[in-house]
């Protein structure tokens, strides 16, 4: 399993827990439990999707995993509110453009969100859109 495939299902494990931490506890509760295992798993075992699938290195060739791990361990965030997810992953970004000290304002996000769909909807270099059935493309 790659550390890409294992993050989303990380994210996706806690973005359910928390939808259904109301309706049905027992299930969240079930979701989170093996969010927070895989989480721990794949801290300590690296594997990245270009040495999965070697074809796509020529497209995309993954030489860390630390945004996987970032939006994976937001996720537990945002489901636990326990912020030792946080650590060490915002500040593996420091320098990298999008967050500059480690610490992010909520506008700052914001605006960094916004801009990223804008250039999938066209305000890129090619003025083209990536989003299927939007703009004239």
């Amino acid at each position: 399993m790659t550390s890409y495939f294992a993050t989303e299902v990380v994210a996706a494990f806690a973005a359910s827990a928390i939808t259904f931490k109301n309706s049905n506890p027992t299930y969240s509760s079930l979701l989170l439990t093996h969010a927070q295992q895989l989480f721990e798993f794949v801290k300590n075992h690296h594997r990245h999707y270009s040495d999965s699938v070697p074809d796509v290195k020529t497209f995309y060739e993954s030489r860390d995993e630390q945004d996987e791990l970032l939006w994976a361990a937001l996720w537990l965030l945002r489901a636990t509110s326990n912020t030792s997810y946080y650590g060490g992953y915002v500040d593996a970004y420091s320098g990298t453009g999008w967050i500059r000290s480690g610490v992010v304002t909520p506008d700052e996000l914001i605006a960094y969100a916004k801009s990223q769909v804008e250039y999938i909807l066209g305000a890129n270099p090619k003025g083209m859109s990536f989003m299927v059935g939007y703009g004239l493309d």
